[in-house]
C-alpha cells in the first residue's frame, strides 16, 4: 500500500489523540502499578499531559499548551500600566501608536483573492493544500491539532460545557481543519473568510457537516457574536499593523473567552508590512510594541523542527496589553524550555 505524507502524518496524529484520551480519561490503563490520582502538585508542574488540566489558570505562569510545563512567570508589577485592548477605550489609540492608513477594505479582499487564485503562497509545495502556503499542511500542522485538542478539552471541564463554539478566522483551504473537526463531535465550528470563492468551495464541499463558513469582513462588519475560542492561524502577519491591531480589538470586545492565533516571540520589533512584497509576509510578535499584549497563558512551536519561528500562543479575553512598553532594549529573555530568545514587554522567564 502507497501512502502519501499526509496520510502518514494523518494516522501519527490519530495515534497520539488516542494515547491522549487513554491517558486523560484511563490512566490506570497506563499504569498497572498504581490507581492513584495524580497529585494537585504534579499537575501544577507539568508532568505528562494531564497537565493540560491546569492549561487556563490564571496564575501569572505562562505554560507549553501540549505538555503543561511551566515555561516562565508574567510578573505583571514589572510591566508598568494594564489596560483591556479595546480601540475606542482611551488606553489604546491605535491611530497614535501606529502611523499611517489601514488598509481599504475592498482593496484587502481583491489582494487576497489574488493571492489565493493565483495559488502565490503555494511556491511548489501543495501536500493537499490547493492555495494557502505550506503551513497548512497537515504534516506542518500537527502540533496544533494537538494543542486545540488539549485546549478545548480544558475549556469544557474549567466552564462546565458539553460542546464548544470555535471560530475559525481565516478557515482556508481547510485541509487540515477538516481532518481536525472529523475527530470531535462536541465543536459547533464556524469557518470565516474573506475570499468569497473558498467559502463557496467550502459550502458545497462539507454540505453533509455541520460546520458553518462565512464570507465576512470582521474589520468592515464587526464581530457581532460570541464564541468560546477564536482560532486565528497565520493571519495577522499578514495585514498592516493598524489592521492586525483593529482586529485584535474586534476579537476582544467580542465577548469571547478565548484566543488561540500566531506569534513570532522572536522578534525584538514590529517591522510594517509592505504589501507591495511577494505574498505580502512579515513577522508579528504580538508581545513587542506597538500591539505590546501581556504574556499568554501558553504557547507552543506551530510546526516541525528546531529552527521554525511560527508560534501559537492563547490568550484569555478580553486581551490586555501593556500600555507603558514604548522600546525593546529591556524586554529580550531566555525562556527555560526553548533556550531562544523572546522578546516581550513583560520578562516572563522563570
Amino acid at each position: 500500500m502507497n501512502c502519501t505524507r499526509n496520510q502518514l502524518a494523518f494516522i501519527c496524529l490519530l495515534g497520539i489523540i488516542l494515547i491522549v484520551f487513554l491517558v486523560r480519561n484511563f490512566p490506570s490503563c497506563m499504569n498497572s502499578t498504581s490507581h492513584t490520582e495524580p497529585s494537585k502538585k504534579s499537575a501544577d508542574q507539568g508532568t505528562g499531559l494531564d497537565a493540560a488540566q491546569v492549561l487556563l489558570k490564571e496564575d501569572g505562569q505562562v505554560r507549553n499548551c501540549l505538555t503543561g510545563e511551566v515555561q516562565g512567570t508574567g510578573v505583571r508589577g514589572q510591566m508598568g500600566t494594564v489596560t483591556n485592548y479595546m480601540v475606542g477605550d482611551a488606553s489604546l489609540d491605535v491611530e497614535a501608536a501606529v502611523k499611517g492608513p489601514a488598509e481599504d477594505r475592498n482593496k484587502s479582499m481583491d489582494e487576497f483573492r489574488r493571492i489565493f487564485n493565483d495559488r502565490i503562497w503555494l511556491w511548489g509545495k501543495k501536500d493537499g493544500v490547493k492555495s494557502s502556503g505550506g503551513g497548512s499542511t497537515v504534516h506542518f500542522s500537527i502540533n496544533v491539532m494537538l494543542g486545540l485538542q488539549a485546549i478545548i478539552a480544558e475549556i469544557k471541564e474549567r466552564h462546565g460545557l458539553k460542546r464548544v463554539r470555535m471560530l475559525d478566522v481565516p478557515c482556508g483551504d481547510m485541509v487540515w481543519m477538516s481532518r481536525f473537526l472529523e475527530t470531535r463531535d462536541d465543536v459547533d465550528y464556524v469557518g470565516m473568510e474573506i475570499v468569497p470563492e473558498l467559502i463557496a468551495a467550502h459550502q458545497k464541499t462539507y454540505a453533509n457537516h455541520p460546520w458553518k463558513f462565512m464570507h465576512y469582513d470582521i474589520l468592515r462588519d464587526g464581530l457581532k457574536e460570541q464564541f468560546d475560542l477564536i482560532h486565528s492561524r497565520m493571519m495577522l502577519q499578514h495585514l498592516l499593523t493598524k489592521d492586525a491591531m483593529n482586529f485584535l480589538s474586534e476579537f476582544s470586545k467580542s465577548g469571547s473567552r478565548y484566543l488561540l492565533t500566531t506569534t513570532f516571540p522572536h522578534m525584538s520589533r514590529n517591522p510594517e508590512l509592505h504589501t507591495g512584497i511577494y505574498g505580502r509576509f512579515r513577522y508579528l510578535n504580538l508581545e513587542a510594541p506597538p500591539v505590546s499584549l501581556t504574556p499568554p497563558l501558553c504557547y507552543f512551536r506551530e510546526g516541525p523542527g528546531s529552527n521554525n519561528e511560527h508560534y501559537q500562543a492563547l490568550w484569555k479575553l478580553p486581551l490586555q496589553r501593556v500600555q507603558s512598553c514604548a522600546s525593546t532594549s529591556h524586554m529580550a529573555f531566555t525562556a527555560s524550555q526553548t533556550k531562544i530568545a523572546y522578546y516581550s514587554c513583560g520578562n516572563w522567564s522563570v
